[in-house]
């Protein structure tokens, strides 16, 4: 009888093509979705989710059951006479079953009637096991594992695959006619069969077997093996410990499995024929097996691993309480013991982690023993329902809840949906959205995305908007929309919902796009592969090359990613991915790709992922394959340390590591620790200099300055991230379990290597520091208001002073940081770049600049109620305490505290873009409000195109032409208003050709005489009365007062400079003897520019704002500092600070460990430059300084101009060339232009140079010249500090000035000017 009804039920369903009729009762729903397997096939319990659209039931629908399912979601029409429902069922046994929907008019229990029900039929299907069956197509070994593409006959689609013998970790659909593919960790058996059992429910197998896969004629045998730790040992960390296996085998494709829980990893060879691995393990239990199979044997090795236990010691205890002040809420009274990390969310029953901010985040008082937390949040004052947690290691410490305001319980509502592809794995939502009374506040998806409102609008007001967001493709199921006053409903996709803009809406899922059809099999639709070059060597060298793929059956507008399997041995190691995008004119795919120097010879592997479907480079044919003929020096992993040793300079207050990488084939390119230390808790982030050897064989400085006054304390390694050349890394992390530790070789030292302890001298601070925490003494900013959608106005300045009995942290760029909150209780920094105006023993003045989040504070309708509140945090005193403050702090101290966003006009803005290959083609520009874009400009280095977007929406637009540059691009977006955007600054992914710099061997050092070299002047006359000449390197050394190159000009005494208060150029407007003619010289900072190793510029920065403040200004001296950002795509990459000081009396100062001589009437520029990401520690920053000097008054017959550049001293005694000089003539005077060859770099003296950049910069006229000098600045982690001087001279001029055009090379007799 049961089967009569099935019958039927389908009968009638394939009759109304699955629309079902009782009177005028239209439904319809997916006929797949009631019949189910199990989702594994040791399983016997299905799952059900069934979405089913119901149209033109006879009366309002008031209540309906699904019985016995589950009713996930009810979507009504306007007249209810028709919905859409999503019920579901969990853990349904086999078997064949009915379920009963019915639509009631009425909800209340005394008057409830069903006016229309309906019956179906839903299955759980058992497999049917005599007729499944496995075919095995391909097999081969990479990433650690054994891959197996199966032909499943009569099998579900995306059924998981249980292996009876725990040997196979994952079984994947591969698409193409219910292929699979088959990870396989480890076989028991090298003898050919293999076989392999699937385990069905009930203890059924289904078994099937492949031929060995494994190379024949192999042999391996076990060299050695070395423990890290050798002894057993507690760690207060999560460290796990290695085993270096080293191996004597000929097999290219080796399995190794050791019961670890990550797989061996190979680190290289050498040309013994010896293979190298190291294997992590963490807390093992013993007796250890490693198995080594290579095809012919399986060698096993038992081995009794160190024991590795780890002790968390972590206290913490806590009160709370919180403040409201009709404004915000301040959270304080936290204390902690040994906290450093914490996480913040402020979501309710969405449960994503907003925030994990770490110290000095909230920290307001005390030290490590026992610290103080607090923070202010802005609140919804009317509807609102406000929740936040603490927590650390996923563990909350603290959870606040609080419902403010009227009630309002109707989530939003979703008007309108459509989404299409953005990129390769991008997906682009518009949304048209509404709420009754809080507004809308955020879009969450299945997949953690999470959207607020400011960063999704596109127009309207929280009411009703329209919003346009980007998210990474992924198997999204839903949405949901959630307002202030955290209403939320979800909305799940792949399902019918009655939206106001239309009838019925389907809301498509981002797989469907990406979908493609069930026929497309990738192993049997590409055609062809190649390769621009094959048969490469890679010794030393990595190669730009071009892929090309003949693939049918795939669409041409699609792109789709490659990866690079540069060390196949372990799955665990991200490989490079690359792009593959359709060529018109080759009517291929085509995908430009790095091959690494010095990796395996063989074939290269590399993966295609299509979406859902991946195919390994082993199972394609050999004449598909990159051969790689010749690498003689192998290296698979990135920096390895050998060796740690911690050094003391009491001199500079200095003291760090010093961290050898011996044998590094690929060479050290960069990296940097993170240290803590123990009592103030400040973390800094520490690069490394090269103060010995090379990049191959080197040791690097890791330094920490601080202050004489200090406290002791432990300051310990919590991170570490170094990486090679080819870009393999290496990372240690005290809280977190990564591959590869940097510092495995050095477990077995007893001494810590991580923990350096710093032991001072504490009568130099005050009785009272250790219990007195820093005080805020002053703070404001400027604007108060902030048009928050500018795309140029949205910096805020801030000026605030603090100070402590013995004074404040300001070493290693320590420096508080500005923390801006807004009603979404999102904590931002934004880009903010501080530096000291001043200090003293006690007080510090701080200058922040910080530019405001793009639409920040913005909360639609709501607007009179749109807030940035502040907070700032890490004032850290020399004794050890720290300090905070809360917007209720500030608000409290009378200081400012809020910032109000404004909305009063609305520019488009670009923010990013999608990868820009150097060999030019497609790129995406994403922003805001870029709909109503025109036309598109981009800068080349030499040229500039206008093009036209193409696919514009709010958020992105397409050019599809751009060309091939090394360099950067700056695209610039015109709207039809014709109102420009910001500059966007897009940097490419390089495709270039590179060979490791390896040093050749040295020279032998020469013993011969040094040859004697004359001056080309008489240094002053033969009397030798002015100076005379250094026979060894040839230039004049002067006596005083006699300066100059041939020390026949004086310093003469001149006016007080001209200041400009915009930027740091000054201007000297010196009279001559005789009363017709001036003369004035001016000198100026013009630009910073990184240069390569080939001197090729690579970056280009100029200064748009410089923030002037006068420090002294008196008669006799004058001291003005500047301050600027160097920005590139509107984010601060360094700060420079220029500080300009004039004497009116001679003096000797130190710089850099010598003595200098300042002249009097002298002006000395100290230009100090924070931290700057280099692109390469080989590369440099060049500081473009210009100088000039002209008459004022063009009366004279006969002028002249001319200009030199050499070899100068500044000490007292003019006794060593340690410096370059430029001077400049006009007539009778000249402008002397002193460059030191040293400089302070992190608080290091380092040599440096300095170079003339006339070529096509300068102008010289009669009356005129100038000239552009660059100092050329060497890599450096922390800070870096030059100290240029310039000057003027008077005397008479002789016969080599040129007097027309100003084109000679001599210079006249003069007394001079001096500017230091």
């Amino acid at each position: 009888m049961k089967l009569q009804l099935y019958v039927i039920f389908v009968f009638l369903i394939f009759q109304f093509l699955f629309y079902g009729s009782q009177s005028t009762v239209e439904y319809t729903f997916n006929k797949d979705d009631l019949i189910k397997y199990p989702s594994s096939s040791s399983k016997n319990l299905c799952t059900f989710s069934i979405n089913i659209l119901f149209k033109n039931l006879e009366q309002e629908i008031q209540y309906i059951t699904a019985t016995p399912f589950t009713t996930d979601d009810i979507n009504f029409s306007n007249d209810k006479k028709s919905t859409s429902i999503r019920i579901s069922r969990l853990n349904v046994p086999f078997g064949d079953y009915t379920f009963n929907i019915s639509f009631f008019n009425s909800s209340t229990q005394l008057n409830i009637t069903q006016f229309y029900s309906i019956n179906l039929n839903y299955s759980c299907k058992e497999f049917n096991f005599t007729e499944l069956k496995i075919t095995p197509l391909l097999s081969g070994y990479t990433l650690g594992f054994l891959f197996l593409i199966n032909q499943l006959n009569n099998f579900p689609k995306n059924l998981y695959l249980v292996d009876k013998d725990s040997n196979m970790v994952e079984s994947k659909y591969f698409g193409g006619n219910n292929k699979y593919l088959f990870q396989i960790e480890k076989i028991d058996s090298v003898t050919s069969p293999l076989k392999f059992s699937i385990l069905f429910y009930g203890g059924k197998t289904l078994s099937f077997t492949i031929n060995q896969p494994f190379q024949t004629n192999t042999f391996t045998e076990i060299k050695s093996l070395e423990y890290y730790p050798k002894d057993n040992i507690t760690f207060s960390d999560n460290r796990i410990g290695f085993v270096e296996l080293k191996l004597k085998t000929n097999s290219t494709n080796l399995m190794i499995n050791s019961g670890s829980h990550f797989p061996p990893l190979k680190v290289g060879t050498n040309d013994m024929g010896e293979v190298f691995y190291i294997i992590p393990f963490i807390r093992p239990i013993n007796p250890q097996s490693i198995k080594i199979q290579d095809g012919v044997s399986i060698i096993e090795k038992i081995v009794n691993l160190p024991i590795m236990e780890f002790n968390d010691s972590l206290i913490v205890s806590t009160y709370g309480n919180y403040i409201d002040n009709g404004e915000y809420i301040n959270f304080e009274g936290t204390k902690f013991l040994n906290l450093v990390n914490i996480g913040f969310t402020g979501t309710s029953k969405n449960k994503k982690e907003r925030e994990r901010l770490a110290f000095p985040f909230g920290f307001v008082g005390g030290n490590s023993n026992q610290s103080f937390f607090s923070v202010s949040f802005i609140y919804y004052q009317t509807y609102q329902q406000n929740y936040f947690t603490i927590f650390y290691n996923g563990i909350n410490l603290y959870i606040f809840s609080s419902t403010i305001g009227s009630s309002d319980t109707a989530p939003p509502k979703l008007l309108d949906y459509e989404i299409s592809i953005s990129n390769y794995d991008t997906i682009l939502f518009k949304l048209k959205v509404s709420d009754n009374k809080s507004g809308i506040k955020s879009i969450s998806s299945s997949s953690s995305d999470y959207i607020t409102f400011g960063e999704s609008l596109v127009s309207g007001s929280s009411l009703n908007a329209t919003l346009e967001f980007r998210v990474p493709y992924s198997n999204i199921n839903s949405i949901t929309l959630c307002d202030y006053s955290m209403n939320c409903d979800s909305y799940y996709l792949d399902s019918y919902y009655f939206l106001e803009s239309s009838n019925i809406t389907y809301l498509k899922s981002p797989s469907s796009l990406f979908s493609i059809s069930n026929e497309f099999d990738i192993s049997n639709c590409i055609q062809d592969i190649s390769f621009k070059y094959n048969d490469i060597s890679v010794t030393d060298n990595s190669i730009a090359n071009v892929m090309y793929l003949d693939i049918i059956n795939f669409p041409t507008d699609r792109e789709f990613t490659i990866d690079i399997l540069a060390n196949p041995s372990s799955f665990y190691i991200n490989p490079t991915t690359y792009i593959a995008s359709y060529n018109t004119v080759s009517k291929k795919f085509e995908c430009d790709f790095i091959v690494p120097a010095n990796i395996n010879t063989g074939p290269l592997q590399f993966r295609i992922y299509v979406y859902t479907h991946t195919y390994y480079s082993i199972f394609l044919p050999t004449r598909f394959q990159l051969n790689i003929k010749e690498s003689l020096n192998i290296d698979l992993v990135g920096p390895i340390v050998n060796k740690s040793s911690r050094y003391l300079d009491s001199n500079s207050n200095t003291f760090g590591w010093e961290i050898s990488f011996e044998n590094d084939i690929n060479g050290y390119k960069d990296g940097y620790i993170l240290v803590r230390s123990s009592i103030d808790m400040v973390v800094r982030n520490i690069s490394g200099i090269l103060s010995s050897g090379t990049i191959f064989n080197g040791t690097y400085k890791f330094s920490v300055t601080i202050s004489q006054n200090c406290i002791s304390q432990t300051y310990s390694i919590k991170y570490a991230r170094f990486i090679d050349t080819q870009g393999q890394e290496t990372i240690y992390d005290q809280s977190s379990i990564y591959l590869i530790n940097p510092f495995y070789k050095l477990l077995n030292d007893k001494d810590d290597f991580r923990n350096c302890d710093i032991y001072c001298d504490s009568s130099l601070l005050s009785p009272m520091g250790k219990s007195v925490d820093p005080i805020l003494n002053s703070f404001s900013f400027t604007p108060t208001s902030v048009e928050v959608f500018s795309t140029t106005n949205r910096k805020v300045l801030f000026t605030y002073t603090a100070s402590h009995p013995d004074g404040l942290l300001i070493s290693d760029s320590i420096y508080p940081i500005i923390y801006l909150t807004s009603l979404n209780q999102e904590f931002v920094t934004g880009v903010q770049s501080t530096a000291i105006q001043s200090s003293n023993k006690t007080h510090v003045n701080y200058l922040t600049t910080l530019e405001i989040p793009y639409g920040l504070g913005f909360s639609g309708s709501n607007f009179s109620q749109s807030l940035i509140i502040v907070n700032c945090y890490g004032f850290i005193s020399n004794a050890g305490t720290n300090m905070g403050y809360t917007s209720r702090f500030l608000k409290d101290m009378g200081f400012q505290y809020k910032i109000n966003p404004l909305m009063n006009f609305v520019n488009v803005i670009l923010t990013e873009s999608s990868q820009l290959s150097s060999n030019g083609g497609k790129l995406l520009v994403y922003g805001r409000f870029l709909s109503l874009v025109y036309s598109v400009t981009v800068e080349y280095d030499n040229k500039q195109n206008i093009h036209t977007p193409k696919q514009i929406s709010d958020s992105q637009f397409l050019l599809d032409d751009i060309l091939a540059t090394d360099n950067y691009i700056s695209i610039t977006a015109t709207l039809i208003s014709g109102v420009y955007s910001n500059n966007l600054i897009v940097y490419p992914k390089l495709f270039k050709n590179t060979t490791l710099p390896r040093p050749s061997t040295p020279t032998p050092t020469s013993t011969q005489t040094p040859i004697e070299i004359k001056c080309k002047t008489t240094c002053g006359g033969e009397s030798n009365k002015q100076g005379y000449c250094s026979k060894t390197q040839g230039v004049c050394i002067c006596y005083s007062p006699w300066i100059g190159v041939d020390c026949q000009s004086q310093i003469i005494t001149v006016p007080p400079p001209k200041i400009n208060q915009t930027n740091p150029s000054t201007e000297i407007t010196t009279p001559s003897n005789s009363s017709e003619i001036t003369y004035s010289s001016i000198v100026s900072i013009v630009s910073i520019r990184e240069l390569d190793f080939s001197n090729n510029v690579v970056n280009n920065y100029t200064f748009e704002k410089w923030v002037f403040k006068s420090i002294i200004d008196t008669d006799n001296k004058k001291v003005f500092n500047y301050f600027s950002n160097i920005t590139i795509n509107n984010q601060v990459v360094s700060n420079i600070t220029s500080t300009l000081e004039w004497n009116s009396n001679a003096s000797i100062i130190q710089f850099a460990g010598q003595d200098i001589s300042l002249n009097p009437s002298s002006i000395k520029y100290t230009i100090s430059i924070s931290k700057y990401n280099f692109i390469s520690q080989l590369n440099t920053l060049q500081l473009i300084m210009s100088a000039s000097i002209q008459t004022q008054d063009n009366q004279l017959n006969e002028e002249c101009s001319s200009k030199s550049f050499g070899d100068s001293s500044s000490s007292p005694n003019q006794n060593i060339i340690d410096s370059n000089y430029i001077q400049l003539q006009v007539n009778d005077h000249s402008f002397y232009g002193r460059f030191i060859k040293r400089c302070l770099l992190d608080s290091r003296t380092v040599s440096i140079t300095n170079s003339i950049l006339d070529d096509n910069l300068t102008e010289q006229k009669s009356n005129k010249v100038n000239s552009f000098i660059g100092i050329n600045i060497p890599w450096y982690s922390n800070q870096a500090i030059i100290d240029p001087d310039f000057s003027v001279l008077l005397g008479q001029p002789d016969n080599s000035c040129n007097r027309i055009n100003g084109d000679s090379s001599g210079l006249t007799k003069s007394q001079l000017i001096v500017y230091k």
